[in-house]
């Protein structure tokens, strides 16, 4: 839905900006019928990819959203012709199957279309008031004081020892590939997951004194790692790891840390505007689960206007009780729009057509 109204303003500014620069001063796009707008069909899509018709555009939709009984029909047609206008063009491949993941007909959305089109409505309205910032923006963008682009990502694992083998099976593969990637990992003296397997988040500790020895020689490793890269002198002892979680909390805002890995720190107020997705092999629930999940919604205007969760593990059910507890309990649909299987092994969509799973995408790159 996102990207809906962001090509939708994508190409009203193109449109727009042109018949300016030609004199046309008065011209909106967004008020000229369907008809008259037809006969640019060719050359837009020549020029920009796609079409969207002016009736179909989100803030057109947006408008009579609230008053249309056949909103899912409306929204499901205007995804079909945008799909279809990108079809013999050179950005066909990009297009098709673009809006297979929001499904306007599911019985998660409500089990009435009234229910379902209520809820869309909210979703419209919801994208509707996200700050999007300036369209041509959505590259670079400035952080204290410096030009960027990119993200970083926070890995949440179950366990120290997991931790351990993630951190090292990633250096790893980082020096073989020659990946220009900065990992690092912080984690305090807190259960293992057999004693967490409830999901719930306990406060953050600075312990370290509380490790066994493997567990405090390996968060020695990775600091000694973190100190070589940046030139710093922390350790494990009580005021150098309070001291690394400082230093470790600024660099990931700034995005010099491109990977995370933490056990059970970090997970819970901790906000960086640059941090864009929550890897997940660990078990969450409840509140626990809503905190680690809102590490990544800080927006960034167009740059970022939402976050990704990527989960290992099959938290689905986990996470429409913690949005019907905390939030809508009818908004679990908009939140998971299909089942974990579908996104991790492929499906069949409505229209016939196979959709990848991760399990496939992983393996072709």
């Amino acid at each position: 839905m996102m990207f809906y109204r962001y090509i939708s303003e994508n190409l009203t500014n193109y449109i727009n900006e042109g018949e300016i620069e030609a004199g046309n001063t008065g011209f909106d796009y967004v008020k000229l019928s369907d008809e008259e707008a037809e006969q640019a069909r060719e050359d837009l899509v020549k020029t920009k990819g796609f079409f969207i018709l002016p009736s179909e555009l989100f803030c057109n939709v947006r408008r009579k959203a609230a008053n249309d009984e056949n909103l899912n029909m409306t929204l499901e047609a205007a995804f079909d012709h945008i799909e279809e206008s990108a079809k013999g063009s050179e950005s066909e491949d990009n297009f098709a199957g673009l809006f297979d993941d929001i499904d306007v007909n599911s019985n998660k959305l409500g089990t009435t279309v009234a229910k379902r089109n209520a809820n869309l409505v909210k979703l419209i309205e919801g994208v509707a008031n996200m700050g999007l910032g300036n369209y041509k923006d959505n590259s670079y963008y400035s952080l204290k004081g410096r030009r960027v682009n990119g993200f970083n990502s926070m890995f949440a694992v179950s366990s120290i020892p997991v931790c351990k083998k993630y951190y090292l099976e990633l250096k790893k593969q980082i020096t073989e590939q020659h990946c220009e990637l900065t990992i690092a990992t912080i984690f305090s003296f807190a259960p293992n997951e057999a004693d967490t397997a409830d999901g719930i988040l306990d406060d953050e500790s600075f312990d370290t004194d509380g490790l066994d020895q493997t567990s405090r020689d390996f968060l020695d490793m990775a600091i000694s790692d973190y100190n070589k890269i940046f030139k710093t002198n922390f350790d494990t002892s009580s005021k150098g790891f309070q001291d690394y979680y400082k230093d470790l909390s600024d660099r990931v805002k700034k995005r010099e840390v491109d990977l995370l890995i933490v056990v059970d720190m970090f997970l819970t107020g901790f906000d960086a505007t640059t941090l864009n997705t929550l890897w997940v092999d660990k078990n969450l629930k409840m509140h626990g689960l809503i905190q680690a999940f809102s590490r990544t919604n800080r927006i960034l205007n167009s740059v970022k206007t939402f976050g990704n969760i990527v989960c290992f593990r099959d938290l689905e059910e986990a996470t429409n009780d913690a949005i019907a507890l905390f939030g809508d309990k009818d908004a679990n649909g908009i939140v998971l729009l299909k089942s974990y299987e579908d996104y991790y092994y492929g499906c069949v969509d409505d229209k016939g057509r196979e959709q990848k799973g991760y399990e496939e995408r992983i393996a072709e790159l």
